[in-house]
């Protein structure tokens, strides 16, 4: 048996992980979902589709951790809905920062 200390550190480690996985999920998602929104007719409205799109991300980060809570072997997380929301809202940004940059993304 490992010492109690490696355990704890081993713990840190998968969760720091387990968080950063949710984040850069949702940072996708939240790309996605931005996409998504500028192509519609709310598209010229720039705030309005960024905060949908980063409610949207929450809003499925919520679902999904109310669907964990309900599995067995599963368990529902605040820290994990916080990381899908921050993943969100970076992913948003990160698709911003890359349209200013490239507007030539958007057509693709």
């Amino acid at each position: 048996n490992p010492p109690k200390a490696d355990k704890s550190r081993r713990w840190a480690n998968d969760s720091i992980l387990h968080k950063g996985l949710h984040f850069f999920a949702y940072a996708l998602l939240g790309m996605l979902f931005l996409r998504a929104l500028r192509n519609t007719t709310m598209g010229y409205r720039e705030g309005l589709v960024y905060v949908l799109a980063v409610l949207l991300t929450g809003i499925y980060g919520a679902t999904d951790e109310l669907h964990q809570y309900f599995v067995p072997m599963r368990s529902a997380d605040w820290w994990d809905l916080f990381a899908d929301f921050l993943g969100g809202c970076f992913g948003d940004y990160v698709y911003q920062m890359l349209l200013r940059r490239e507007p030539a993304l958007e057509r693709i």
